[in-house]
């Protein structure tokens, strides 16, 4: 299953609109630690692979969700977002995710 997203800038097109919705998503690996720090979350493509796992979109790659790093919370506007550093953060590693919201009905 593959959702339509927009292209990803610096902050991920689609941030600012978003944003509101961002600053209350919580890390599932760290439920006190936020997804967002205001440069980090967007909309985003994904897709379910044939196991179940899901992978989506960072940065122009394809990389594998951890299932701990995927947020419980239904999706805003129905499109898949990912919480993750930019790519220019390289204290992290480029497949690094803060957390990961699945496509879904949104509200």
């Amino acid at each position: 299953m593959a959702t339509k997203a927009l292209a990803q800038g610096m902050h991920g097109e689609g941030h600012d609109k978003l944003h509101h919705w961002y600053k209350q998503l919580m890390r599932p690996d760290m439920p006190h630690s936020s997804c967002c720090n205001d440069q980090d979350c967007r909309p985003t493509q994904a897709r379910q692979l044939p196991d179940g796992r899901w992978e989506a979109l960072k940065d122009g790659v394809w990389v594998i969700i951890p299932n701990e790093k995927i947020n419980r919370e239904e999706s805003y506007d129905s499109q898949a977002h990912i919480c993750a550093p930019p790519k220019a953060w390289t204290a992290y590693p480029q497949d690094f995710v803060f957390c990961f919201v699945k496509p879904g009905a949104g509200t």
